[in-house]
């Protein structure tokens, strides 16, 4: 009794000694208590949105089958796609004469649950077209589509491809490749014969070559050029026999008398007849550009970027290709912004003719003209030149 006496002495002198004592003990509990009040309506909260989440989740599993059976064919719907299945995706057309239209017939199938439609089929080169059906193909059920090769102009071994563009999801963009042997009868090559930029002071000379399957029946002599567009005498052929040389076949040389021709681009068709009537004629094209005896140079003056007011001035260079020597008889301008100053007088294998631009602030910011300049020169006498200029742009700042 006494002890307990003394113990609750000792409790309430520390109490008296430091009042806080009691409260300090009670803090300890009171953190944790506090934390759980707080959080507890956000954890009930938690529980209640997981499982309004788990519900919805079921109900949409549930109701998912009856969806996708309401509309079975659709393309959308897992397992009910077309498929376009082909029956072969290369084949050979063999060994055909040059001249020939083939043609090959491919058979597919609609492998899939959902309609098939066939968009586009196309060849990828020329010489290709393809027939396909357009209308939608039912599962299970298939057609035919036709693939035809113009051989006409083609040569030796091709190796082509048709691209097919259709519905099928996993495979919307399909390819056949096929290949074929030509073989050419008779030929010509090139059948364009290119002679570039020629003189027009001397003539030029180019070749082509006949060959083919038949042209061991050719005879030399009996092969004939006949040129259109009026030639006359301005082109000659010379055949020469060269079946036996690397060529294998007969080589007819082509030569052009330029001066006969007037300066500029030409295209001449030449009908080729080698004796064989149930091959001929063939056809090729003899094509260039007839340059005069006078060279200019620049072949077009550009001013660049100008400022009104400023005169600026260019050289135009001429010079006879066959080394004569000629004069200038008079240099015009068709604009009146471009002049030309004094021509030299003499007779010489090179001339010169300074051309002046000058516009004031009303002049188009776009000048074109042309410079024309007749010299003495009994053929291809006159030269012109295409004048550019262009306004300054100065920006604003």
């Amino acid at each position: 009794m006494k002890h307990t006496r003394s113990l609750r002495s000792l409790v309430r002198h520390s109490h008296r000694s430091n009042p806080s004592y009691p409260v300090r003990v009670q803090e300890q509990f009171r953190p944790s208590w506090r934390l759980f009040c707080r959080w507890l309506p956000a954890f009930c909260l938690g529980l209640v949105v997981t499982g309004c989440m788990v519900l919805s989740g079921c109900s949409n599993s549930g109701s998912g089958p009856d969806t996708g059976s309401s509309d079975p064919g659709s393309p959308g719907h897992s397992g009910a796609n077309p498929r376009l299945a082909l029956d072969v995706t290369h084949f050979n057309f063999g060994h055909h004469l040059t001249g020939d239209i083939i043609e090959h017939r491919i058979a597919f199938k609609n492998a899939g649950s959902a309609d098939l439609v066939i968009h586009r089929a196309m060849g990828v080169g020329s010489h290709i077209s393809v027939d396909v059906p357009h209308d939608p193909v039912p599962p299970g059920q298939g057609g035919d589509m036709i693939i035809r090769f113009d051989t006409r102009g083609q040569s030796g071994d091709q190796h082509r491809r048709v691209v097919i563009l259709s519905n099928d999801p996993a495979e919307p963009r399909q390819y056949i490749t096929f290949s074929v042997t030509i073989e050419l009868l008779l030929g010509i090559e090139p059948r364009r014969v290119w002679f570039g930029t020629v003189s027009g002071s001397q003539p030029t000379a180019k070749s082509f070559v006949i060959s083919g399957e038949r042209v061991s029946d050719v005879q030399p002599a009996a092969v004939r050029c006949q040129p259109g567009d009026n030639v006359g005498a301005g082109v000659s052929f010379t055949v020469e026999d060269t079946r036996k040389t690397t060529s294998g076949g007969i080589t007819v040389h082509v030569t052009m008398d330029t001066p006969l021709f007037d300066p500029g681009p030409f295209n001449i068709p030449v009908d080729v007849f080698s004796g064989l009537p149930e091959l001929d004629p063939m056809s090729i094209v003899l094509t260039g550009t007839v340059a005069g005896p006078v060279g200019v140079e620049p072949s077009r003056l550009y001013f660049g970027r100008y400022e009104p007011g400023t005169p600026m001035t260019q050289t135009v260079r001429l010079r006879c290709e066959d080394g004569r020597m000629f004069r200038i008889l008079q240099a015009t301008t068709d604009q009146s912004m471009f002049s030309v100053n004094t021509i030299p007088a003499d007779s010489a294998v090179e001339q010169t003719v300074d051309v002046i631009f000058t516009a004031d602030t009303d002049a188009d910011p776009r000048n074109r003209g042309v410079l024309t300049i007749e010299t003495d020169l009994s053929k291809h006498n006159v030269v012109s030149v295409p004048l550019y200029a262009f306004r300054k742009v100065i920006k604003n700042r």
